[in-house]
């Protein structure tokens, strides 16, 4: 996690709000809670091709916005830090290759409760699964916080 300090402040109708402490925690135990949703942002590529194809990969350098679902929080790949989701790609959500530190909020694309820093993805293709960093731990929070 990084932050950025402006050297003025900047004017918005609207901010990402921080979460408390362990707000996911327990949709890593929980039953129903394959279908929560995350909306996830950043300026990374739109469609990413195959190697050696004829077809480009694309990027409209913009603002994109995707759903994804929630896969998991207990994966070796997780390890209570990381945040473990479905986009799925072809248009149906996910994250692709530059969207990394973009935000990760809980909910529909209404929501502004910011849970995690996208960090990776499985596929080269950008379909698939995707991870984030948890912001919604306490040691993450208190040094937020103390900047």
């Amino acid at each position: 996690v990084g932050l950025v300090i402006l050297d003025q402040r900047i004017r918005m109708p609207e901010y990402g709000i921080l979460p408390e402490a362990g707000v996911l925690d327990d949709l890593g135990t929980a039953r129903g809670t394959q279908d929560t949703i995350f909306t996830v942002s950043g300026y990374g590529l739109t469609y990413r091709s195959q190697d050696h194809s004829a077809v480009p990969s694309i990027s409209y350098r913009i603002r994109l916005m995707a759903l994804s679902t929630l896969v998991n929080l207990d994966s070796a790949l997780n390890d209570g830090y990381n945040l473990q989701t479905q986009g799925n790609g072809d248009d149906r959500g996910g994250t692709c290759s530059g969207d990394s530190g973009g935000p990760v909020f809980l909910g529909g694309p209404d929501s502004n409760l910011m849970v995690g820093v996208t960090s990776f993805g499985l596929n080269p293709l950008c379909r698939g699964t995707d991870f984030a960093y948890r912001i919604d731990r306490s040691e993450v929070l208190d040094w937020i916080n103390s900047h």
